[in-house]
């Protein structure tokens, strides 16, 4: 393999990671984690927010907010009766989607996750409350991260809401699980870091023949 073929597939794995989901943040899990009795909603013993999303950094800040967003689907949780209260498909291929039947624009919903720190910023899956015109039970889940931790769940039923909390430095866990880079990029790349290796040996053979 010549030094230009190897250099090439080193380079060509190089630039494949940077452009791979991982670096263009796609498929990533957002837990959100807090105390259940600081949050009685109708009975319910809600306590985790799970934010299954993908998006790209195309502003080059660092950060993905609500327009980058390519895909966010919410899952409100009891996790004590493992039990998804509800969820909620807010983004689906870049397309903004009802919520309990009412239309919702990119301008309605609030995301910005920090990727440098892996930290959510900010959520809000209903800022204009468009759920008051909604039919079925649906929710509205806002809040803020560090350095100014905030918290309000409301529960909607027939456009009506029946229940709702808010805590102002509420002590929410995060999590944030981050996707593998794709098999075939490891592979390119790992094929050109091999190649670099075997040339490198062969030039120290070579150099031990020329001193002797």
């Amino acid at each position: 393999m010549s030094r230009v073929r190897v250099v090439f597939l080193a380079l060509i794995g190089l630039f494949a990671l940077a452009i791979s989901p991982t670096a263009a943040m796609a498929g990533f899990t957002t837990t959100l984690d807090w105390s259940a009795s600081t949050f009685p909603l109708d009975l319910e013993n809600i306590d985790r927010a799970v934010f299954e999303w993908s998006g790209v950094d195309g502003n080059s800040d660092d950060r993905i907010d609500q327009t980058e967003l390519q895909d966010w689907v919410l899952k409100i949780i009891d996790s004590s009766a493992s039990t998804v209260v509800f969820t909620d498909i807010i983004v689906d291929n870049g397309v903004v989607q009802p919520i309990g039947g009412v239309g919702r624009l990119v301008s309605n919903i609030d995301f910005r996750f920090n990727i440098l720190d892996d930290i959510l910023e900010s959520w809000d899956n209903d800022i204009p409350l468009l759920q008051s015109g909604s039919s079925g039970t649906t929710f509205n889940l806002y809040g803020r991260g560090p350095p100014s931790p905030s918290l309000d769940i409301s529960k909607w039923l027939g456009g009506n809401r029946i229940d709702a909390a808010f805590d102002f430095g509420a002590t929410v866990t995060q999590s944030t699980v981050r996707p593998a880079p794709e098999p075939g990029t490891l592979a390119i790349f790992g094929l050109g870091l091999a190649g670099l290796g075997l040339m490198r040996r062969r030039r120290k053979a070579a150099w031990r023949r020329h001193a002797l």
